[in-house]
């Protein structure tokens, strides 16, 4: 019997390490949210232009890419506890500066910062969940985990600038600050030393962690090309709305957010009974038809049943080729892993949106999206070009 239960226990997603890190997780992503939907704005109110305000989310992005390879060798190298809360600390300190912020240059400065917190907490809550999730199973514990992040792409935006509106900017820190301090005790009471799950018992000094896990690299690339594609639906669709004389254009990222919660919940029984290779099919071709939607759009309905697609589609692929990774990466580099891959996410986010700004500029919104789908087409077949020649498709389909 006690060998049943610890079998079982074995096999067990909902644990309590589990259910600690997802909540944390959550907090930290409503804290991403929330000020990339009111920040560019607090530059305005410091007296910059739109220049300032492209330039407050960028050096975010910036940052938190730049410092994602050392987050992830300094997982492998040093373990899990030590990264997370020196994330922790270093967001509620940076946010707490802002307190003080009364230039726009201190702004961009603290955004700097900030978008290193981003960067640590997020590759090291994203890494120990791969620890503590069984293999098995690792798809679907991936799924719920990024649920907690769609709760906070659907949520998020909105408590902010509905405490901007109703209270102003320094309502808006504390409460950030709140979420920063009660996502920190949380982490501290975390069992970082529990074997259960994959998490090795000794994190060496003296491991090869890297900078970067090559094996990460071509599933990274099938995503660095999926991000470049949706980023112009991301960052320029209230414009394309404006463009179009489409109204209540907001209801898109509720529509999208919940969307997306779906395929993640569901994503083992998704992957247990149809294998990864239908999963990316279906994920690719959602997302492709969401562009194709975009096209065509003119009113509110067409625009909301692109939401659904995108919701759809993202939801699939984004935890599936990061579950591939972490399948493929050597057991001592997860850290540099999951740092690689969501690297590649950031990389294709920032160079989509410049590409698509240009693009949209040029010759309109309608190109955007035509040129993204043909771009999601591709990929789909440098996918299975990608697995055929490194012979792993058998470990996924």
């Amino acid at each position: 019997m006690e060998f049943l239960l610890n079998k079982q226990n074995e096999q067990s997603i909902w644990t309590k390490n589990f259910v600690l890190v997802v909540i944390a997780n959550l907090m930290t992503f409503s804290i991403h949210f929330i000020t990339l939907a009111t920040l560019p704005l607090y530059a305005i109110v410091l007296g910059g232009d739109n220049l300032g305000m492209g330039l407050v989310t960028s050096m975010y992005f910036v940052a938190a890419l730049l410092v994602r390879p050392f987050s992830g060798k300094a997982l492998d190298q040093h373990g899990r506890r030590g990264v997370l809360i020196l994330g922790m600390i270093v967001t509620i300190i940076s946010h707490l500066l802002l307190f003080l912020s009364e230039s726009v240059s201190m702004l961009l400065l603290l955004r700097l910062v900030n978008g290193a917190g981003y960067s640590l907490v997020s590759t090291a809550t994203g890494t120990f969940v791969t620890d503590i999730v069984p293999k098995k199973r690792l798809a679907e514990g991936i799924g719920y985990y990024s649920g907690s992040l769609t709760i906070a792409i659907a949520f998020g935006p909105a408590i902010g600038l509905n405490v901007l509106a109703w209270f102003g900017y320094q309502a808006l820190f504390s409460i950030i600050a709140l979420l920063g301090l009660a996502a920190l005790i949380i982490v501290l009471n975390i069992d970082f030393k529990s074997n259960s799950g994959n998490i090795p018992p000794i994190y060496h000094a003296n491991t090869a962690a890297h900078y970067y896990e090559k094996k990460a690299l071509p599933f990274g690339f099938i995503m660095f090309l999926i991000s470049i594609s949706v980023s112009g639906i991301i960052t320029f669709l209230p414009v394309f709305a404006v463009e179009r004389g489409i109204a209540n254009v907001s209801f898109f990222f509720f529509v999208y957010a919940f969307a997306l919660f779906l395929p993640r919940v569901l994503m083992g029984k998704i992957v247990e009974r149809f294998g990864n290779k239908i999963i990316v099919f279906s994920g690719m071709l959602a997302t492709m038809l969401c562009l194709v939607f975009l096209i065509k759009a003119h009113d509110l309905r067409t625009v909301l049943l692109s939401a659904v697609l995108f919701g759809l589609g993202y939801g699939l692929l984004q935890p599936i080729f990061n579950s591939i990774v972490i399948w493929i990466s050597p057991e001592d580099s997860k850290g540099a892993a999951n740092a690689t891959y969501f690297a590649m996410l950031d990389i294709g986010f920032c160079l989509g949106t410049a590409l698509w700004g240009y693009v949209s500029e040029a010759h309109g919104f309608g190109i955007v999206y035509l040129l993204s789908a043909i771009i999601v087409g591709l990929t789909y077949l440098i996918y299975l070009l990608l697995t055929r020649k490194a012979r792993v498709a058998h470990k996924f389909s």
